[in-house]
């Protein structure tokens, strides 16, 4: 059996893969949930959390709710409630990664109602939260987006928090937070010019996108502010090339996938917006790109949030998809899989009962045989 596609809906939805169609397993596997109609509903991912080599789910929740959090073993999901991983607030991402190096998975919860939260990886202890402690923001702020990557090339990740204020004039803006190769963070923001301040990001990734292994990072913005790229000069810093990239599209930004769709060696990007149509940028080399969502059918017309690109049918080229809220309940605003049938030709496909309100998806492979 090909297996799993998992959508972050409103309600929540296993699609697994047979024959490139995918059917809801979620009641079969005991997965339950709904993030419900909070602002911009909730986040999802798949990761080894407990390192025994399979695809482990994390779903985020509303105020008052414990994470979702379940353990794959071997292809079944179970419901686990892990020691120490205690967050009751409103989580926007969870986002595992080995901030420490200690070889295990930690947790970022990003939170809008709630100071951001880092849990550490004790192993058989548990998990210990740290964020203030190791340098994090220790108030509240509405940071919707967050992403790990290692922008120095010292082999620690570091952190960027996207914060997205209420109204334009205030002075909140976004953190560079950088690894002191000790398991904790120093602010660099402002020396790497990186604030970004009065706009609304919803999205944001570090992406290298000239090739040179520094990854750049780039924010998917809403309200039309114009999306930003940071070019990674490789000293620290970072250059604004938003406008001369060509990729500062004025859009409802609200998600991002980096993956070299057309196989030509370089990262392209494709970004989620409402229905003025979702944008893919062609990286044309030279830190420039063209918006080629429109001549390859991958507009997508509805309110869109979370895009993944991955090979679904393990043809070599790399499928893309889309997540929709599609409140108007038509099917070309439901969420959408593209499969590349050829280079640079894309078939839509539409799911079978996969038209529930969707803010967010991830993909893993629950069963270990090399499907997604």
């Amino acid at each position: 059996m090909k297996q799993a596609l998992l959508l972050g809906v409103l309600s929540t939805q296993f699609l697994l893969l047979s024959a490139q169609f995918y059917q809801n397993i979620a009641p079969a596997q005991g997965v339950f949930h709904s993030y419900g109609f909070g602002i911009f509903g909730g986040g999802v991912s798949w990761a080894d959390f407990d390192g025994d080599g399979d695809d482990d789910l994390s779903l985020s929740t509303q105020a008052g709710n414990d994470l979702a959090i379940y353990r794959n073993d071997g292809g079944s999901l179970t419901r686990v409630f892990l020691p120490g991983l205690n967050f009751s607030a409103s989580s926007t991402q969870l986002l595992w990664a080995d901030y420490d190096n200690d070889g295990d998975a930690d947790l970022l919860v990003p939170s809008f109602d709630a100071p951001t939260r880092l849990f550490r990886n004790d192993g058989i202890a548990g998990f210990t939260e740290v964020g203030t402690e190791v340098g994090l923001p220790d108030r509240t702020l509405p940071i919707y987006a967050a992403c790990w990557g290692d922008y120095n090339r010292d082999g620690w990740l570091d952190l960027y928090l996207a914060v997205r204020p209420e109204s334009p004039s205030s002075d909140l803006r976004n953190y560079l937070l950088q690894s002191q190769q000790d398991g904790t963070f120093m602010d660099r923001t402002d020396i790497a010019g990186v604030s970004d301040a009065q706009k609304a990001p919803l999205a944001v990734n570090f992406v290298d996108l000239n090739g040179d292994l520094y990854p750049e990072i780039y924010l998917a913005q809403d309200k039309f502010y114009g999306n930003t790229l940071f070019q990674n000069t490789t000293l620290g810093t970072f250059t604004d090339v938003s406008v001369s990239s060509g990729t500062n599209l004025a859009m409802d930004g609200m998600g991002i996938s980096a993956a070299d769709y057309d196989n030509d060696g370089d990262l392209d990007m494709y970004v989620a917006n409402s229905p003025p149509g979702n944008a893919l940028f062609r990286n044309e080399g030279g830190m420039t790109f063209s918006n080629q969502a429109a001549n390859l059918g991958l507009g997508h017309y509805g309110t869109c949030w979370g895009v993944n690109f991955f090979d679904a049918d393990l043809d070599g080229l790399l499928d893309l998809y889309v997540s929709s809220e599609n409140y108007a309940n038509t099917l070309e605003a439901h969420s959408a899989l593209y499969l590349q049938q050829s280079p640079g030709q894309f078939l839509t496909h539409h799911i079978t009962g996969d038209s529930a309100i969707s803010y967010g998806n991830a993909v893993g492979d629950l069963d270990g045989d090399g499907y997604y």
